[in-house]
């Protein structure tokens, strides 16, 4: 299921062939199988997103969709403010910074029925064309973990990746 497109995701949900639930299991599955050695992501947040997830599935139930999104997982990069979800910009000046409020596309997203999943490992204050910093560390290029992923969204591309 991980390696459908997101428009056949998005098909397979709204006919729900595929619920939210199923298609969050299956990412945080081979997210996890990944994790260690890729470093894709700062902060994940698997309990918050499952409960998205039974709230669109619910919702589905119903005959009602939240968006053009409904149900597909999506990550943040890390210098987006995403609300209850740790947002350091790679930063050891913001380790701790949770804020209470959404970016403008962070909301959109959410309103779309995007199921966010965490944050995505970004350079300190994206200024960089590799992706490490003091906070998350360094992250590796899924396919050969001694070559970089670049930067400054190496998170987001090494979590796509893999």
């Amino acid at each position: 299921m991980t390696a459908l497109s997101a428009v056949e995701m998005a098909a397979k949900l709204r006919s729900r062939d595929l619920s939210a639930c199923e298609v969050l299991e299956a990412h945080q599955a081979q997210t996890e199988a990944r994790e260690e050695t890729v470093n894709a992501f700062v902060t994940l947040d698997w309990e918050a997103a499952a409960v998205r997830a039974a709230e669109l599935d619910h919702m589905a139930a119903r005959g009602r969709f939240a968006g053009a999104l409904h149900g597909l997982p999506v990550a943040i990069k890390d210098c987006f403010e995403t609300k209850g979800l740790r947002t350091t910009w790679g930063s050891r000046s913001f380790e701790n910074h949770v804020p209470d409020y959404d970016a403008l596309h962070v909301a959109r997203l959410r309103t779309a029925g995007a199921v966010i999943t965490g944050k995505s490992n970004t350079p300190e204050f994206t200024f960089s064309g590799q992706t490490a910093n003091l906070v998350a560390g360094t992250t590796r290029n899924p396919l050969n973990p001694q070559k970089s992923v670049a930067g400054s969204s190496g998170g987001a591309a090494a979590a796509l990746a893999a």
